[in-house]
């Protein structure tokens, strides 16, 4: 769901059901939320900087213009907002996500080979990081023309949007108390693509294209992308 109309003092709730809600609507005649979640996409902070935080927290709250309402959860909420049960509330390091291979990583429409990819989320220095930004799932965005994703337990993408983009949503492998705090394996695998795209896609001057790979943590919210090159058959 949006709020949209921030330019007078009245704010409209634009809501969205989804086909799911659609359908629980339909079969039980009634709508009960039971769980909700918020997001800043598109709030920008340097407005603070600028005018300070009581007139820039007024700016912010009347005049940031708000998407619509979307029902695809991959792009709905990309910065969410969390509550933190630590005892002090103050965090001194957020943890990050890290991908290996690092560089960029190589694959072939030829072969069709698959490159494993392995994902860390670690935090600095042995801090401990608070359980709601420990990631029990993670998301994977790939270009659907070009690649596919999977894991041992996934192998379906959770949506593709009308870009191409196909997001997977992968259980973690495992998570612990200490780093990593999670982790994931999952495979890339070269599509069978045909000739005519490969040749309009291909990077000028080379035999491969350039693609990339982007991994969300669903709770951290931290983002790690890696370059993929395929080389092409043509």
């Amino acid at each position: 769901m949006g709020f949209l109309d921030q330019s007078t003092n009245n704010i409209i709730l634009d809501a969205v059901l989804t086909d799911a809600g659609r359908r629980l609507l339909a079969s039980q005649g009634r709508f009960v939320i039971t769980k909700f979640a918020l997001a800043d996409d598109g709030v920008d902070y340097g407005i603070i900087q600028q005018y300070g935080r009581t007139v820039g927290k007024e700016k912010i709250e009347k005049n940031t213009p708000v998407f619509e309402a979307v029902t695809n959860p991959a792009v709905a909420l990309r910065h969410s907002l969390l509550s933190i049960s630590t005892v002090s509330n103050i965090i001194t390091y957020l943890p990050a996500i890290s991908l290996t291979p690092t560089g960029i990583v190589s694959l072939s429409f030829a072969s069709k080979s698959a490159q494993v990819i392995n994902v860390e989320l670690n935090i600095e220095n042995g801090f401990s990081c608070p359980p709601e930004l420990i990631d029990d799932d993670y998301f994977v965005a790939v270009d659907n023309r070009f690649l596919r994703a999977s894991s041992s337990k996934i192998s379906t993408p959770t949506s593709i949007s009308s870009t191409s983009i196909a997001t997977y949503t992968f259980p973690a492998d495992a998570t612990a108390s200490t780093n990593p705090l999670s982790r994931l394996s999952f495979n890339l695998v070269p599509q069978s693509v045909p000739s005519a795209t490969q040749i309009a896609y291909k990077v000028p001057g080379t035999t491969y294209i350039t693609t990339y790979v982007s991994v969300i943590g669903r709770n951290s919210g931290k983002r790690s992308d890696i370059q993929v090159n395929v080389t092409t058959t043509q």
